[in-house]
């Protein structure tokens, strides 16, 4: 009779030896560790599987890095910190891995000074999320911040958090009349277009995900009302509705869209994961960026620098964002008993353009 067992990933091994050797070297808050090619070596693996084990370390708050320094970043000795908060948001093995990063790193950063304590609790979907919300909202900490997936909290969920009088932070998006810090969306996209129109785009098109959340919405707004303003009217109306994360859907909606739309020469897309998955197919077509069509995209994340054809895109400062919600949070705790400092607070950043080999003059 043959038995099974559940295989281990290789980089959760190595999670618990980097464990192991930091409590073996008696390393403490502060100390440095070797560099992610010496464990490596010395565990006898490849370095991404390391690089993924440090990723996670990182995000639970255990490690911090500091270009290619990486320390110890356990909670500093001493007198226990009397305010405790948590900290949600995707797991660095989700798509969003560099917001896990400097989310947790401005958390920590924030609370050292602040003398605070705060848990990070990581989650791969909205589901996984929402229980790990309720489970804190039971444990009753001083309050929460939350950099939430694209799905909602659900109705129940959100009366639970206003009823339960415990200060509560959203961060990137806004699921309802709560404290939040995020990026102006809707400003962006028009930044992004007015950049196509200096380089004399007149005929352009805007991709987005098939999805209602509030950051899409800004952002598809922002897109019709730039485009009002500075293109023809015929790109106003071209909005491509990406389904989910169906790769033969992008697929397909893209043919349709190079059958149909001749004369545009740019393409704005809602985020720069589907920008550079636009690039792709574009090439993969024979249609050459930025010679015959311009791309630009959303958010600054690390892909879009190293991608076949380097984005243009709108980036947002998500170590900023994090310690401006974490920020909110500890002042809203401190300042919870004076009555004028009750009214909900909306704070928005300006994402900066960052120019790149993806956009050029219209030919």
């Amino acid at each position: 009779m043959s038995s099974t067992s559940a295989v281990i990933p290789a980089y959760q091994t190595v999670i618990q030896q980097i464990r192991a050797y930091v409590t073996a070297q008696r390393l403490k808050h502060g100390d440095r560790l070797p560099p992610e090619r010496d464990f490596a070596e010395l565990l006898g693996v490849g370095r991404p599987t390391v690089n993924k084990a440090l990723a996670c370390l990182i995000a639970e708050g255990a490690l911090r890095r500091e270009g290619y320094k990486l320390y110890v970043s356990s909670p500093p000795i001493g007198e226990p910190a009397s305010v405790h908060i948590g900290v949600l948001c995707p797991h660095p093995l989700h798509r969003r891995q560099r917001v896990s990063h400097n989310l947790v790193e401005a958390a920590h950063d924030v609370c050292e000074l602040a003398k605070v304590r705060f848990t990070p609790v990581l989650s791969m979907d909205g589901a996984q999320q929402q229980a790990q919300l309720l489970e804190m909202l039971k444990a009753r900490p001083d309050g929460i911040v939350m950099w939430p997936h694209t799905d909602p909290p659900g109705r129940e969920i959100l009366m639970q958090i206003a009823s339960r009088d415990i200060p509560f932070v959203f961060s990137d998006i806004n699921w309802g009349n709560f404290d939040y810090v995020g990026v102006d969306n809707f400003g962006g996209v028009r930044t992004i277009l007015h950049h196509l129109e200096e380089l004399g785009h007149r005929e352009v098109a805007y991709f987005t995900k098939n999805l209602t959340t509030p950051t899409l919405d800004e952002r598809c707004d922002g897109y019709r009302f730039g485009a009002s303003r500075l293109f023809s009217d015929a790109s106003q109306r071209r909005i491509y509705m990406v389904p989910g994360d169906d790769e033969a859907g992008m697929e397909e909606l893209f043919a349709r869209f190079i059958q149909k739309e001749k004369a545009v020469t740019a393409v704005c897309c809602s985020n720069d994961i589907l920008a550079i998955e636009f690039i792709r197919l574009a090439l993969k077509h024979g249609i050459d960026v930025p010679e015959q069509m311009s791309v630009a995209g959303f958010d600054g994340i690390g892909a879009a620098e190293v991608c076949s054809r380097p984005l243009t895109t709108v980036s947002q400062d998500f170590y900023q964002l994090g310690a401006l919600a974490v920020d909110l949070l500890i002042r809203r705790i401190r300042m919870r008993h004076i009555t004028h400092a009750s009214q909900v607070q909306q704070i928005q950043l300006k994402p900066h353009l960052i120019v790149r080999s993806s956009t050029a003059r219209a030919m």
